[in-house]
């Protein structure tokens, strides 16, 4: 059959023409009406979209990958699931083995972290990036589970992988089982476009594959793919591929991906006005933002909770934060041990008890740090500081030694005295300016063992103490008919009876 032949249009010059001379036409009148104050920022606009089809949209947080590598240098990367329910460093070793049995901090795990294949270029510069990791129960790749169920794939929210050098979100097209030994089926050959399809065609022939053809990345387009595993005597091995797109910049106000937990708890400390008495930071050991965390040193082998004990750090939190400003808590960073500073996490306030299946919070800003002065204060009381000393100890709870720590660092004043008169007369005369750390002993209406609180201020008529143990039930205690409670942590004595109640010594501090 031969093609057939398509005859010109000869009036379409006159179609043409007759368009020319519509829009010349029209052109005056449309500019008289049009506004044309904005051209630039319309233009700007569409430009920039234009640029950006490519581009996943922005992601609300990043990671302090200076931080993370100061804690490991190893990393490499953080993994995501879009729904924050995974959420994990990457690492990268000389073998393929290391991180297989090695956590983040280099001690044995039987489940081991996500590693980047030791092959590859840490950059991610490849066009295909290979990781690793378990899914076990307790792995890190936990949420990967079973992926060749019916209709999971195409279900799954999709991954974010996070790098130094940009951020990705990775799409889901193909996944199929084999077994651990398999070192080979799962690589794939960009060289050409033949090559690659090639690699296709051979993941389509695996028994058990899904494979997903509306997904399928073009040749050129970077991909990640994903080698499974879990510690059973199965040796079985999912292989999941996926493809990667680009993020848009980072915005300028996105949050610290290792800081958005720790950030979005609900918090009732804060600022408390006390009539006629003044304003007072007033944080508590019981606040749901941190009392489950683990407060231990290093060795331990107890699992205490910081609101169990951490009344020493929160009691002196108090008493620096209503002495000092937010910016000057900053300079207590320098007094770490660690080089990496301070950090704690969701579930202990330093990395000895942490369950190690994510990176440390790391305070830097005078904000971080009046947020969370008493577990940071904690970290440094475990062990994390100059002096190379833990004051947090087995069977007493913290020891307030570090104190002094503090009044040196701080450059603050320090007066010692066991006798309460003496105390309240020196708080009363610096009406404000001085506050004072006092140990509530067996007998006092505020403990039946050994408490720590605060002396905040002292009139004609009362005295002021601010209690750490915000939920103190106070009615078990014998001498607690001499409270009156003003505020919860807040509560008030008459003077007569505030030189009775078994609370000694005091440190008493001031700029």
């Amino acid at each position: 059959m031969k093609n057939a032949q398509v005859s010109p249009n000869r009036f379409a010059w006159l179609r043409r023409l007759f368009c020319i001379l519509l829009v010349l036409c029209l052109t005056p009148a449309m500019a008289e009406e049009k506004d044309t104050s904005h051209a630039e920022e319309y233009v700007a606009e569409f430009s920039s979209l234009g640029q950006a089809d490519h581009l996943a949209p922005a992601l609300d947080y990043f990671v302090d990958f200076r931080f993370l590598k100061s804690v490991n240098a190893d990393a490499v990367a953080w993994l995501r699931t879009e729904d924050g329910a995974m959420n994990h460093p990457v690492f990268q070793a000389k073998d393929n083995k290391y991180y297989m049995k090695r956590n983040m901090i280099h001690r044995a795990s039987s489940d081991g972290e996500i590693f980047l294949d030791c092959a590859s270029d840490q950059n991610f510069t490849e066009d295909v990036w290979y990781l690793y990791g378990s899914t076990s129960n307790e792995g890190p790749l936990s949420n990967l589970q079973n992926m060749l169920g019916e209709g999971v794939l195409e279900s799954h929210p999709g991954l974010i992988l996070m790098t130094p050098d940009g951020n990705y979100t990775a799409e889901f097209f193909a996944a199929y089982p084999t077994n651990v030994g398999d070192e080979t089926s799962w690589r794939i050959d960009t060289t050409s476009p033949e090559t690659y399809a090639a690699s296709m065609d051979t993941i389509r022939g695996f028994e058990g594959a899904v494979m997903l053809e509306e997904r399928l990345p073009a040749h050129g387009e970077k991909l990640l793919v994903l080698n499974t595993h879990v510690n059973t005597k199965l040796r079985r091995r999912e292989v999941l591929f996926a493809r990667l797109t680009p993020c848009a910049p980072t915005p300028e106000n996105a949050k610290d991906l290792n800081k958005i937990e720790m950030d979005s708890r609900e918090t009732l400390n804060g600022y408390v006005d006390i009539e006629g008495v003044g304003r007072y930071m007033l944080y508590a050991q019981d606040d749901p933002m941190w009392g489950e965390l683990r407060y231990e040193r290093n060795g331990s082998k107890k699992v205490r909770r910081f609101e169990q004990g951490g009344c020493g750090p929160t009691a002196v939190a108090i008493a620096l934060a209503n002495l000092l400003t937010p910016e000057e808590l900053t300079i207590l960073s320098y007094y770490a041990d660690d080089p990496a500073g301070f950090s704690f996490c969701s579930c202990s306030v330093n990395n000895y008890r942490c369950n190690l299946s994510h990176a440390q919070y790391h305070p830097e800003t005078p904000e971080e740090f009046l947020r969370y002065l008493p577990i940071i204060l904690a970290n440094y009381a475990a062990g994390n500081n100059e002096y190379h000393k833990a004051y947090r100890t087995e069977s007493q709870g913290t020891n307030m030694e570090f104190l002094q720590n503090m009044v040196e660092i701080f450059k603050l004043k320090c007066t010692y005295t066991r006798y309460a008169p003496d105390a309240l007369e020196m708080i009363k005369e610096g009406k404000g300016t001085r506050i004072a750390v006092c140990t509530a002993v067996r007998g006092s209406p505020f403990t039946n063992s050994g408490h720590f609180i605060i002396l905040a201020y002292v009139d004609d008529e009362y005295a002021y103490y601010l209690d750490p143990l915000r939920e103190n039930n106070y009615e078990k205690y014998y001498k607690s008919r001499v409270l009156e409670m003003v505020a919860p942590g807040v509560v008030r004595v008459k003077v007569d009876a505030a030189t009775n109640l078994d609370v000694s010594p005091y440190y008493i501090l001031e700029k």
